[in-house]
């Protein structure tokens, strides 16, 4: 929730995630949180410098910090848990704004050098946290240099979660039943699929052996497609429907979670919610 007596000044703001944490103080909220994640890159555009980029990133974990003590101080129930903080952390190829987010392309034009860069610098920052999601992942190579990195920080926790072009593959083409392997690195908690139409979803998680599974998290888009300047519905089949319609179908191939990613909101995860509680 963006409090309104800030819309005036960053509704025409190119980064008006930026502009909202550098207006601080911001009472966060006691029943909810919402993160603010900014890339240095985009930081780097506005005049900010390393130093001042890490500063907000640690402004937007304090928000949360201070929203879970209150969210724990207004309920005493003593079976909720502890809500965690997971920072989010995109590919590299978001910073080249031409989609190849999605095709994982631009891997071998990245050197090694670059990568471990890029990937240093946001893990130092986002570090606090309880647990870092590396999502919307196209590549395996990409993975394995996330691995590398993360070593350099071993008291973090995380996940990795990948977008997936069809049944069997990533979006870069490699197989998706190769990520299994980074389960064995010691600070991976899950591997995720996000991102990625919900029909894909059962043919992904069958190609992980079933031991596995319950570290298997799947957060896939709603179902609709980009065409046309437009968000639609596929006409017919099996793809022309929500994510809601498999999640059951999910949850008894033995995952450990599942969520939604683009085109969901909170509203479609207390359906999932309801739908498993049956």
């Amino acid at each position: 929730m963006i409090p309104t007596q800030f819309v005036p000044s960053i509704k025409d703001t190119w980064r008006w995630d930026l502009k909202l944490l550098q207006l601080q103080p911001i009472k966060p909220p006691s029943k909810g949180i919402r993160m603010f994640f900014p890339h240095h890159k985009s930081f780097s555009k506005r005049g900010l410098n390393q130093e001042q980029s890490n500063e907000v990133f640690q402004s937007a974990i304090r928000i949360a910090q201070e929203a879970i003590q209150q969210f724990m101080e207004h309920n005493n129930d003593q079976t909720i848990q502890r809500p965690l903080i997971a920072s989010s952390l995109g590919p590299y190829g978001v910073l080249l704004c031409d989609g190849s987010e999605y095709r994982g392309d631009y891997v071998g034009r990245i050197s090694q050098m670059e990568f471990e860069n890029f990937y240093r610098q946001r893990i130092k920052a986002v570090q606090s946290t309880n647990l870092i999601a590396f999502e919307t992942i196209p590549s395996l190579i990409e993975a394995k240099v996330i691995l590398l990195v993360l070593s350099e920080f071993p008291s973090v926790r995380a996940w990795i979660s990948f977008s997936c072009k069809d049944e069997e593959h990533i979006s870069s083409g490699e197989n998706f039943a190769d990520v299994q392997d980074l389960f064995q690195h010691p600070q991976i908690d899950a591997i995720g699929i996000n991102c990625t139409a919900p029909s894909l979803i059962s043919s992904l998680i069958q190609l992980i052996e079933e031991p596995l599974r319950h570290r298997l998290i799947v957060y896939p888009n709603s179902g609709e497609i980009w065409k046309d300047s437009q968000w639609h519905w596929p006409p017919s089949g099996r793809n022309s429907v929500g994510l809601e319609a498999f999640v059951k179908e999910w949850r008894d191939l033995g995952i450990g979670a599942i969520g939604g990613c683009c085109r969901t909101s909170p509203d479609t995860i207390a359906r999932i919610k309801l739908l498993l509680s049956d």
